[in-house]
């Protein structure tokens, strides 16, 4: 019987498998589409010199993401055992650059995103604590936030910048239920670090209405953002993110 050319088995197994590992690292996906790049030489001894991939809301971590484009370099996986069924497995952390894009829907659609629920509590925490509320962060922890509508107000001018905004509704242990607004501008600063400033929070009862000049959330050494672009409805982001091995 005679063997099969190497690029019949990266075509027709490794394809499957790229796919498949690309697919776990989502919620969901509605479409997506890669090519891999290399010789067959390369590819079969386990390297991969770079993947691209471009995917329709996909959902990460809670968020919903529009569009991603993204491409890979330099990629060391168990190839060898992927071609024979066995999972693919990063071995090493790679970098990965793009572009992400949330229009208005995917934006609403990310209200219940646990990073979006820990990065806000953590602001109100801040809020509290430079108010002289005792406990401030076990404070907020108690509390339920329910995020119902996000938008980016349109400038009234065009020397102002659009800024983020949310309403919802907040309850406490004692089951009081107010609503609560967050209206911030939004930065990248130094690559990893999300900045809100011009911050303004209220939420009757619970948290008079409060100005905070600026507050700062680190999303991690393995993010490097270059660009975050409010428009009034979508919100584009660019940069790399590092890829950890399970």
């Amino acid at each position: 019987m005679t063997a099969k050319p190497p690029s019949h088995l990266i075509g027709k197994v490794l394809s499957p498998a790229v796919r498949l590992w690309l697919r776990s690292q989502v919620e969901a996906v509605e479409t997506l589409e890669f090519a891999i790049a290399g010789g067959n030489r390369q590819i079969l001894s386990g390297y991969i010199p770079e993947i691209s991939l471009a995917a329709r809301r996909a959902v990460y971590q809670g968020l919903h993401l529009t569009q991603v484009q993204l491409r890979g370099e330099n990629i060391r996986a168990n190839l060898g055992q992927a071609i024979k069924g066995k999972p693919l497995r990063l071995l090493e952390p790679i970098q990965v650059a793009g572009e992400v894009l949330l229009d208005r829907d995917d934006l609403q659609a990310s209200l219940s995103a646990p990073l979006l629920d820990a990065g806000i509590k953590d602001v109100l925490s801040m809020l509290m604590d430079e108010a002289g509320a005792k406990n401030a962060a076990q404070v907020v922890r108690d509390w339920s936030i329910a995020w119902q509508n996000i938008s980016i107000a349109r400038a009234p001018s065009e020397q102002c910048e659009p800024r983020l905004v949310l309403t919802g509704s907040v309850a406490n242990r004692a089951a009081e239920t107010v609503p609560i607004s967050l209206c911030t501008n939004l930065e990248v600063v130094g690559g990893h670090f999300l900045h809100l400033y011009d911050l303004e929070i209220e939420a009757e009862s619970l948290l008079t209405t409060a100005r905070l000049e600026s507050f700062k959330i680190d999303l991690g050494a393995d993010v490097e953002l270059e660009e975050l672009l409010l428009q009034p409805e979508q919100i584009a982001v660019r940069g790399a993110l590092k890829v950890i091995p399970e």
